[in-house]
């Protein structure tokens, strides 16, 4: 499969072999994402525009914030309140469906958000395109720590939607073989972690970040 600028990400993670791949590609466009929303996108107006519309959700404005690049959060956000400002007036003029549904619309849209949801709908396209095509690219799957629980559902549906049913097939036992080795792991670790508790137990050797690798697990919290 010809190299592009989602494949070669692709790799990169997967030759790492740390935490969920999906989770990790997802993170760096978020962070991608964020640097440049604080930086040259000031400058485009085509960016101010979306931002303007879609704004951010909590977790977005919270990351700005702790960027320490007030100036540029002010500046974005003068400009958000302004269009926030225009929907609300347009409301009070004229109280309908579809001006109330504009309002309830740009309260639940987040630029960050849907740009980290467009950039994985393409990295799940050409992963599951360089697992079919690609055997040095199957034995980096097969060799992955885990997939996080939305992730792993994610890639069983989109498989079942994109391959083959032969190929999906194989796809869904190489994933639910690493899922298994993977929950056995958790399981125990989380085990060690609640016996430490009991003086029966006292010694015995546990992980001390038991809890917080499940909960990686369990909901994609790295991401």
């Amino acid at each position: 499969m010809k190299e592009t600028i989602y494949t070669i990400p692709i790799n990169e993670v997967f030759e790492q072999k740390c935490g969920c791949p999906m989770c990790t590609l997802a993170k760096r466009t978020e962070t991608k994402t964020l640097e440049y929303i604080m930086g040259a996108a000031m400058m485009e107006s085509d960016v101010r525009e979306s931002t303007n519309r879609e704004g951010f959700c909590a977790r977005h404005y919270a990351n700005m914030i702790a960027m320490n690049n007030r100036l540029s959060l002010a500046l974005t956000i003068e400009s958000r309140l302004k269009t926030v400002a225009d929907l609300t007036d347009a409301f009070a003029k004229s109280p309908n469906s579809r001006s109330a549904a504009n309002i309830a619309k740009t309260g639940r849209s987040c630029f960050v958000c849907g740009k980290v949801t467009s950039e994985q709908e393409r990295y799940y396209e050409n992963l599951l395109g360089m697992w079919r095509d690609e055997e040095h690219f199957r034995e980096l799957f097969r060799r992955q720590e885990y997939f996080c629980l939305p992730h792993f559902g994610e890639l069983l549906e989109r498989a079942n939607r994109a391959l083959p049913r032969k190929y999906a097939a194989v796809f869904a036992r190489d994933l639910a073989g690493i899922e298994q080795a993977w929950l056995e792991r958790m399981r125990g670790e989380v085990s060690g972690f609640t016996r430490s508790f009991d003086y029966r137990y006292n010694g015995e050797p546990f992980e001390k970040e038991a809890v917080e690798r499940a909960a990686a697990f369990l909901s994609g919290l790295n991401a």
